[in-house]
């Protein structure tokens, strides 16, 4: 019998956070789907925990709307724009996957973009 493991923890933790959607979308009937935008930073230096606090920081900086944080991601709105930061990552480096969904694709990207750079800003050397 074949079994299937996941063992590189950022695959567990898409497919695992991938899952909701999915049943979502089937039971909906597969509603029509916005533009996705999305990129990934390396945090060197910087642990999933502070990962998130500087992404919640980040996002109220920009003047997100409705910010909610758990234990692995940031999600709020800005304009027509739905984003989440999710930071995975053990030990001292973290990565920050960043997405961002709404009806504009050109501003899903900017805001995703914009979101990376200030992510970026506090990258610290190896």
């Amino acid at each position: 019998m074949y079994r299937s493991h996941i063992h590189n923890p950022l695959r567990r933790a898409l497919c695992a956070d991938a899952l909701p959607l999915l049943v979502a979308l089937v039971l909906t009937g597969g509603a029509t789907a916005a533009p996705l935008s999305w990129d990934t930073a390396a945090l060197n230096g910087i642990g999933s925990d502070e990962c998130l606090a500087l992404a919640e920081q980040e996002m109220q900086a920009m003047a997100f709307q409705n910010l909610k944080r758990d234990a692995r991601e940031v999600s709020g709105l800005i304009d027509a724009s739905s984003a989440t930061i999710a930071c995975i990552g053990d030990g001292p480096d973290s990565t920050a996957v960043i997405m961002v969904v709404g009806d504009e694709a050109k501003e899903n990207t900017k805001v995703k973009d914009n979101l990376g750079k200030q992510l970026g800003k506090h990258k610290r050397p190896r």
